[in-house]
């Protein structure tokens, strides 16, 4: 390590990570302001555009989810050769521009459109902010540390709820009839627009920050990459059609080419079939797209980096806790999505009060919850090894798909509001571990792509499908004679579904997690990373099964 990265280090990890560290989740604070608000501005688009609630779902979820994970790829892959903070920075411009965009739109596709730039946006953020804390923080700090970033979800999205429904209120109380407004804007496009571009000044923020050296936080030291655009430009082409059969072709010849048609061909098939069951067609085109781009990126991971490659997608551990996750995703993005619409609708609850005791009840009972989760987290690491953090990922999640089954089906609307603590105490719960261990399995050299690839199975499985299927539900009750407020309760409940597999997975992850953790650089080595000399031993392992 150079005198210049010892430096860096020391002031990093002394009390100047606090102050970084409290930067990146103001990062995740304006990450979820500026992706939940939509939900409750969700009543007024769907009236003023004349949607359906799977049009609301696709908006909720699908629109911005597909191109998160997608790009996440292509810009974890820049966290982890060029400048983190840079490309944190980036993103935060662009995404806080495309969330201003979205004020403009006066149709479906323009604001879908819009939604899915924030995507690409947001996307760049947490994979390089997970790598940054790795290197700041020490392991047996990670999960704590992670968590209070985490707790940017819940601090934004509350205080996303509440700016959303005290704009839309004020605006539509001064402007009754949105022709006479400033630009002829509706409630929830002036919303837009005033969130959008503070932004800015927090990318400007962010770019005077100072990294540590990469590898720091595990006592190792990664060598700068040779070509950080070229390795970005490659992990893209592999990603977007037909620039991705190029690139296969060059490392895998025309078999690769040949299979990765195949797989097209599988996805195309999916895509016809669900289209024909449920009518929509953005919903599985634009899933289909996103599955199909990161098959493609898997296999030319396959034969570009047999080392991640093989730590990522041939470790149990790695695969089904990542999987395992999908059940918080899936019922928080459905919840965060939704429950101001049920408010609306069930207990017909004014716009700025939702936003008011819905936002509270986020930033309060959300943020405790994920500190909570990430301290206790970390002393049951401490004790008990790396499985205590997928244990406490089931014990929680479990708890908060209980609490969404009380709130949805009992006749109080306070009560109803006071069982939002509890789901978002224990929901946020699982975040720091979550996190925390899609990187402990992995070693510094792929962290940021771990990140990645962890976010794009959570959004693309999660995301993508939870809100949505709460909004397919909730029409299908609708055209059976339901309520509009009793549909999307039962289609919330329906959702709850996807938390037994979910468990499932955790729990039988966790059984092999501790070894898997402990024996991470050597199972780096054995799948042919050369990498820096591992100090607690060298022995080459395979990852347990």
């Amino acid at each position: 390590m150079t005198r210049r990265d010892a430096a860096a280090r020391t002031d990093v990890m002394s009390g100047g990570r606090s102050y970084i560290l409290f930067i990146l989740m103001l990062v995740y604070v304006f990450n979820f302001l500026d992706r939940q608000i939509l939900a409750i501005l969700a009543e007024d688009i769907k009236a003023d555009l004349g949607l359906s609630d799977s049009a609301m779902g696709f908006l909720l979820g699908t629109s911005f989810a597909v191109v998160y994970g997608v790009f996440g790829l292509a810009l974890g892959k820049a966290a982890d050769v060029a400048s983190r903070k840079n490309v944190i920075a980036w993103s935060i411009s662009f995404w806080s521009l495309m969330t201003a965009a979205s004020g403009l739109a006066r149709s479906f596709l323009p604001l879908a459109s819009a939604r899915m730039g924030v995507g690409v946006g947001e996307a760049g953020a947490s994979p390089a902010v997970y790598s940054l804390i790795c290197d700041i923080f020490p392991p047996r700090f990670r999960t704590t540390a992670l968590a209070f970033y985490s707790s940017g979800i819940f601090l934004g999205a509350g205080i996303g709820l509440f700016i959303g429904g005290y704009i839309l209120t004020i605006w539509q109380s001064a402007f009754p009839v949105p022709a006479e407004a400033p630009g002829g804007l509706a409630g929830w496009q002036a919303a837009f627009l005033i969130v959008g571009f503070p932004g800015l000044l927090l990318a400007l923020w962010v770019a005077t920050l100072r990294e540590p050296p990469r590898g720091s936080g595990d006592g190792v030291l990664v060598a700068p990459h040779g070509n950080p655009l070229k390795a970005v430009l490659q992990t893209l082409m592999s990603l977007v059609p037909p620039f991705n059969f190029a690139a296969l072709f060059v490392v895998g010849g025309a078999a690769a080419v040949l299979k990765n048609l195949l797989m097209m061909g599988l996805v195309a098939t999916g895509v016809k079939a669900l289209i024909a069951l449920t009518g929509n067609v953005y919903q599985w085109v634009t899933l289909g797209v996103g599955i199909y781009s990161v098959s493609s990126w898997v296999q030319h991971l396959a034969l570009t980096d047999r080392s991640a490659f093989g730590m990522l997608f041939r470790c149990r551990t790695v695969v089904l806790s990542n999987l395992g996750c999908v059940g918080v995703t899936f019922v928080t993005a459905a919840a965060l999505g939704w429950l101001p619409v049920f408010f609306q609708r069930y207990h017909q609850a004014p716009a700025d009060e939702v936003g008011l005791v819905l936002g509270l009840s986020y930033a309060t009972a959300g943020f405790a919850g994920v500190m909570v989760g990430g301290w206790m987290t970390d002393r049951l690491v401490a004790a008990r090894g790396a499985a205590s953090r997928l244990l406490v990922i089931a014990v929680a999640l479990a708890g908060a798909g209980l609490a969404i089954a009380m709130l949805v089906q009992v006749p109080s609307k306070w009560h109803a509001y006071a069982l939002t603590i509890p789901f978002n105490f224990l929901s946020a719960a699982c975040y720091g571990p979550g996190a925390a261990n899609a990187n402990s399995l992995v070693t510094p050299r792929i962290r940021a792509t771990a990140s990645a690839t962890y976010i794009v199975i959570q959004v693309l499985l999660g995301t993508a499908l939870g809100p949505y299927i709460v909004g397919a539900v909730s029409d299908s009750f609708i055209a059976r004679g339901w309520s509009p407020g009793a549909a999307v309760a039962d289609g919330m409940l329906v959702a709850l579904i996807a938390l037994v597999p979910s468990i499932i997975l955790l729990c039988v992850s966790a059984t092999s997690a501790n070894a898997d953790e402990a024996n991470r650089f050597e199972r780096e080595k054995s799948f042919g990373e050369s990498g820096p000399a591992e100090p607690w031993g060298q022995a080459t392992v395979r990852c347990s099964r």
